[in-house]
């Protein structure tokens, strides 16, 4: 069985390797990217001529998408990301390597910024936005489908190679748990502006700014981690509950419409 998972994650890395795959990190990347922005396309055709409604409706229930807000939640999550870097480096300094190449890693930036948006803003108004609101409708809750919406949203990267390499029980409540943060935000904000902003941001720090060879998306960054620090990726999850807290008491939000 051992041999068996060990397989399997070598798999998973070699699907997402742009050596073994023979092909151009930056035109992996783009592929991979690409194939959320088709999805996008689809997923708006489906609200606006099934369900007859306008696509800003499983966006957020303003008149138009609060772009400040998620800016300012994107600043945060890439700030603090960047502390747990100086962490993880101050933990374990062998771990990390200085990988950055001046036109690489532009080319990977200029990619990320036009197309990494597709990809993350696509999970957000599939899962947050016409999954929550279809099973909040029937549920008549607001629990129910953030707690539904969010295992969803880590069984759906349950292929990633780092869940084969990690473990599945290690890795898809790294996926979760987030998922229930950005979950809380939009029922109690009214709005995926919050969560878009970051997801956003993690997913762009995790694809310019550090990786590794388990990561699913590979890119040219600054930093490469020889090897994965699961230690200090759960104890990055504190941030979510601080994160929580914070927009919390900005926006004054209304606690009541977590069970509503």
């Amino acid at each position: 069985l051992k041999k068996g998972v060990t397989d399997e994650a070598e798999m998973r890395e070699k699907m997402t390797n742009p050596e073994f795959l023979g092909i151009d990190p930056n035109v992996l990347l783009l592929i991979l990217l690409l194939s959320f922005t088709g999805a996008m396309i689809g997923l708006w055709v489906a609200v606006k001529y099934l369900h007859k409604k306008k696509f800003i409706s499983i966006v957020t229930s303003s008149s138009k998408i609060r772009w400040k807000r998620m800016l300012i939640a994107g600043a945060a999550w890439f700030a603090l990301s960047a502390i747990w870097i100086m962490v993880g480096y101050l933990k374990d300094p062998n771990n990390l390597r200085f990988s950055f190449e001046t036109v690489p890693f532009l080319i990977s930036l200029g990619i990320a910024l036009l197309f990494l948006p597709a990809q993350t803003w696509w999970e957000e108004f599939m899962m947050r936005g016409y999954l929550l609101q279809a099973i909040g409708q029937r549920t008549r809750s607001g629990l129910i489908p953030v707690v539904v919406t969010s295992v969803i949203f880590g069984l759906l990267h349950a292929g990633n190679p780092e869940v084969a390499t990690n473990g599945f029980w290690q890795s898809i409540p790294m996926y979760i748990l987030p998922g229930l943060l950005f979950g809380i935000i939009a029922l109690l904000d009214e709005g995926l502006e919050i969560p878009m902003g970051l997801h956003l941001a993690n997913n762009l720090f995790g694809t310019v700014i550090i990786t590794n060879d388990n990561s699913a998306i590979q890119a040219f960054t600054v930093w490469r981690q020889n090897y994965p620090d699961t230690t200090l990726d759960f104890i990055g999850l504190l941030q979510l509950p601080v994160f929580l807290l914070i927009f919390w008491a900005i926006y004054k939000w209304d606690v009541k419409k977590l069970y509503k």
